[in-house]
């Protein structure tokens, strides 16, 4: 290996046999050729003239140099050993981005006879580790200060620096040029120690180091050209070069940490005071109350956390987007106020309303409406009285808005369906038994329990022990995706399969017409077992089958009644064992609380009692009635849980007919 002619240059005392590490920082901060001028071309000026104004070429294409705040740096006024003094006060962070601003500061700063610069200016920065030998001050601020990555050249502003390799690298260029595991020949050979290694792994974090790829292969090939005899000599060279090259790593990251630290201190203390000082601008204009009562939410905006310091003209040109962002605070602060008074006064009618079945619209949803959402937008004041008109007309609103859900849910079915049915209105199609909706959490839902569903009034589902209810704050929780309400058509074709079999008319009969029918069916696709389904459950039958086209036969009077008995027994029989079995799995919910409570609240205890002592405790009802004051509710539960509150199915068996009673 030859070193580097910089290196070489300065008689750095590293030996020739051993190509210090730093190669791609020296490729990418050589400075570039000169182009070769044209023979037309009239005789030239210095690269870097200090008392002329760069001029436009003749295509209007190129423009100044030097303009904006380094504009005074090329004025005639100024002499070359001021310019010189100015650039030596100034950080290598500041002379590393100077560099790149243009190609006349990059040629001043990079000639070999300016290097006494970039000494200086390193010599000013605290407890910053010596430069080393093998590297020039340009190399080294560089390293510290620089943004670019040192392999691509792009701006991937990584903080983070090989201190050992000495390189900065982008996350693509880690991944590509980093290594973690060597290839065996090279593990053999032990060349694996005479490599330097990154501080953590950049796919995995808190790992062992990585190894730099270009210095893989030179290594490889400096074994390759080394002699046997003079290997051993250039293993202790290199080691203990190597040695020295780590203690100034370690040395490097101890100080890049301080400075960070130092760096992002300095930082926070501008932004506080730049906060400090709109604040105070802020409250010689009367916005003093609106900057305390909006918390954080000034500090964390982009405009007023900026690293900078704030000057008078900065706050002048930010003051009109400062004040529209507190009055657009005050204009929400205001309408969440409307809402929450709104929230307060419609729990009060619904207090003096009574227990309900019916659904009512939740506190968020009411603020959507037309009367309501144009006085909390719109209004001037904040109190109870701006709503009193629009809570007159509450009731009338409230049954638009349930007619509205009907004819939604109504227009979930399919075009044909409708068509067929006329100009019957959207709430009697949906009494019909073919009218089938169905959620994935739930399961099949038929109207009117269908207007109780909790989605419908985007509330979650809670079920609650027996303590004493507590009413919360309106908080709107929507609804997941797998709980929302649509038209079951799998439902739809199993129950226009029953009507046809049953000789009942589709357009008129309701679910209440086959619940009265009670009559049993078998699935003609089931070949193992077959089992007697009420048409409920043959609904869910088809679903847990995912048929999409099933046959049906419906039970004679003899085998009917024979499952029905069979089913009497096992009821029997399961009341012996455990006579409360019926109510463990059943679901009550309160009226009372059902259009108050913020969540959709159910009690699961034995039997009614849970939802009794809850009406008992919480609004001091002694003698509450079923249907009044609570009801049975397996709207909200799921499909599994509501199997088991019913009847299991009992399986047919044909051979257990009695004969007799066939014939």
């Amino acid at each position: 290996m030859v070193s580097t002619r910089s290196a070489t240059r300065r008689g750095t005392g590293v030996p020739e046999t051993i190509n210090p590490p730093f190669v791609a920082i020296e490729k990418a901060l050589t400075p570039p050729r000169k182009k070769p001028r044209k023979a037309h071309q009239e005789s030239t000026q210095p690269t870097f003239n200090v008392t002329q104004t760069p001029q436009l070429n003749d295509k209007g294409k190129g423009k100044a140099s030097i303009v904006g705040k380094l504009a005074i740096l090329n004025s005639n006024s100024l002499p070359f050993d001021i310019l010189i003094e100015i650039l030596s006060r100034l950080t290598p962070g500041d002379l590393v981005s100077l560099s790149y601003a243009n190609k006349e500061f990059r040629t001043l700063l990079f000639k070999p006879s300016n290097l006494f610069i970039w000494r200086e200016s390193l010599a000013q920065v605290p407890d910053l580790p010596p430069c080393p030998k093998d590297l020039t001050p340009i190399q080294y601020s560089t390293l510290l200060f620089g943004r670019y990555c040192n392999q691509c050249g792009t701006l991937p502003m990584v903080p983070r620096v090989e201190f050992a390799i000495r390189i900065r690298l982008c996350v693509s260029c880690r991944k590509a040029c980093l290594v973690r595991k060597l290839e065996p020949e090279i593990r053999g050979y032990g060349l694996q120690e005479l490599l330097f290694q990154t501080d953590v792994s950049s796919l995995i974090p808190n790992s062992g180091g990585e190894y730099y790829l270009p210095q893989v292969d030179e290594l490889c090939e400096e074994f390759e050209r080394t002699k046997r005899k003079e290997w051993a000599a250039y293993c202790k060279t290199r080691k203990a070069y190597m040695a020295a090259v780590n203690e100034h790593a370690r040395a490097c990251r101890v100080w890049m940490d301080k400075f960070t630290a130092v760096h992002q201190q300095e930082v926070e203390n501008i932004k506080e005071r730049r906060y400090q000082m709109i604040v105070e601008y802020l409250t010689e204009d009367g916005w003093g109350d609106d900057i305390a009562l909006c918390g954080d939410a000034l500090r964390n905006q982009s405009f007023v956390k900026k690293p900078k310091e704030l000057t008078y003209h900065s706050w002048a040109r930010m003051r009109r987007q400062v004040t529209d962002f507190l009055e657009e605070k005050r204009q929400e602060r205001q309408e969440k106020e409307r809402k929450q008074i709104l929230t307060r006064l419609y729990h009060t009618f619904l207090e003096n309303l009574g227990p309900s079945m019916e659904i009512w619209p939740s506190p968020d949803q009411l603020a959507e409406f037309e009367a309501f959402s144009a006085i909390i937008e719109k209004s001037d004041t904040v109190d109870e009285g701006i709503f009193a008109e629009a809570m007159s007309t509450l009731p009338k609103a409230v049954e638009s808005w349930r007619n509205h859900l009907r004819c939604d849910l109504a227009y979930m079915q399919p075009p044909g369906c409708l068509r067929d049915r006329g100009d019957t209105p959207p709430e009697g199609v949906l009494r019909l038994a073919t009218s089938v909706y169905r959620t994935k959490r739930e399961g099949t839902l038929f109207y009117p329990g269908l207007l109780l569903h909790r989605s419908l009034v985007e509330k979650t589902l809670l079920q609650t022990s027996l303590e004493p209810f507590q009413l919360g704050p309106s908080t709107r929780t929507s609804a997941k995706p797998r709980d929302y309400i649509d038209w079951d058509p799998t439902g739809t074709s199993v129950v226009d399969a029953i009507l046809e079999i049953c000789s009942l008319n589709r357009d008129t009969t309701t679910p209440e017409d086959l619940d009265n029918l009670d009559a049993r069916f078998l699935c003609l696709l089931c070949r193992n077992k077959q089992y007697a389904l009420t048409w409920r459950r043959a609904i869910q039958h088809a679903h847990d089958t995912d048929w999409h086209v099933s046959e049906w036969r419906r039970l004679n009077p003899t085998e009917e009644s024979h499952i029905k008995a069979r089913e009497k027994e096992r009821t029997e029989a399961r009341n012996k064992k455990d006579p409360l079995w019926l109510f463990k799995k059943d679901v009550w919910s309160c009226n009372h609380c059902r259009a108050r409570a913020e969540c959709y609240c159910l009690f699961t205890a034995t039997g009614p009692d849970g939802v009794r002592a809850h009406l008992r405790n919480a609004h001091e009802i002694q003698a509450p009635e079923h249907g009044v004051d609570y009801l049975w509710d397996t709207i909200n539960i799921t499909k599994k849980d509501r199997d088991l509150c019913n009847h299991a199915a009992e399986e047919f068996k044909p051979e257990e007919v009695p004969q007799e009673q066939e014939e």
